[in-house]
């Protein structure tokens, strides 16, 4: 009886010239005599065989393969349990992270009122309560994006609420918001055509607010944002963000819209959890749309297109 190696053996056992302890599979052959002697040994995987006949069609050798998968499907195991438990943990904390995030945003938004009934508005009063109020929505788009990452990998889809509306406002109160929350940051509106189509209203700003988000991250400190709507011959609607910067990298623009993933565009004071676009991409396909990225030195652009109805 011989021994074919089909891989590597931690050890031989002694004097017997047998493979024990396999690492991942072996091969061994026999003469027919002793072939069920040979199908009864054990290594994690299911036997094959083999025969070898001879001029005359006589069986005078088979061969039996077995394959070890043991550590492949326990690395596998636990591969999955570690993706399972980080998606929990990325659940849970946001959960548990909107309800003192809110009580933070009525807070800053009953000052801004009082202040305003008061006459006690000045100019480091609100600084500091647009500063509150940009972080606090900041860390509310960031726990948006985690809980709808959630969803997506278990498999749940994001739930899309349709009903008429209309694309220039959409971008419109997506810009005014970026723009309240940082009011040095300029955003250039350019609308053409009729806006009017079924969408997820929120679900649509939350994808604008996410590309001028990442627009201005990555754009060249104080120039402006430029934000673009116009109506295709296909009936679908295309809206454009750019903003002046280093490019991205060629080789990163294939990857630009999966879950943890970022352009190269060198140093950033603000860094996200690179979920921003894999969202973008996700709502975007939800109704029945695409996304995708150009990148030269004469700026990036992020250019979504929208059937006017979605899912059409």
């Amino acid at each position: 009886m011989r021994c074919r190696k089909a891989c590597s053996w931690s050890r031989r056992s002694a004097g017997s010239g047998w493979p024990a302890g396999p690492q991942s599979g072996f091969s061994v052959s026999a003469p027919a005599s002793s072939a069920a002697a040979t199908t009864t040994t054990k290594a994690g995987g299911a036997p094959t065989t083999r025969s070898l006949r001879d001029s005359n069609r006589a069986v005078y050798e088979v061969v039996v393969s077995l394959r070890d998968v043991t550590l492949q499907e326990e690395q596998a195991e636990a591969i999955r349990s570690s993706l399972e438990l980080q998606e929990q943990v990325i659940g849970i904390v946001g959960h548990d992270l909107r309800n003192p995030l809110a009580a933070i945003l009525g807070s800053a938004g009953l000052l801004e009122k009082l202040a305003d009934v008061d006459g006690l508005r000045s100019s480091l009063g609100v600084r500091t309560l647009a500063r509150i109020v940009h972080s606090a929505q900041r860390m509310e788009r960031l726990i948006r994006d985690l809980l709808d990452y959630t969803r997506l990998r278990a498999g749940k889809g994001l739930p899309l609420f349709l009903a008429p509306a209309n694309l220039h406002d959409i971008c419109r109160d997506a810009a005014e918001e970026a723009t309240s929350a940082n009011p040095e940051q300029r955003v250039r509106l350019d609308f053409e055509g009729d806006g009017a189509g079924i969408w997820d209203a929120d679900r649509i700003q939350q994808v604008v607010s996410n590309l001028i988000g990442n627009a201005v991250q990555h754009g060249r400190p104080g120039d402006p944002v430029d934000l673009s709507v116009h109506p295709l011959a296909d009936g679908r609607l295309s809206i454009e963000v750019r903003n002046q910067g280093d490019p991205i990298a060629g080789r990163s623009i294939p990857h630009l819209f999966e879950a943890f993933r970022r352009g190269n565009r060198g140093p950033s004071e603000r860094r996200g959890i690179g979920l921003g676009l894999y969202i973008v991409a996700q709502i975007t396909a939800a109704h029945g749309g695409s996304v995708e990225a150009r990148s030269t030195t004469d700026g990036t652009v992020f250019q979504v297109l929208l059937p006017r109805r979605a899912g059409a």
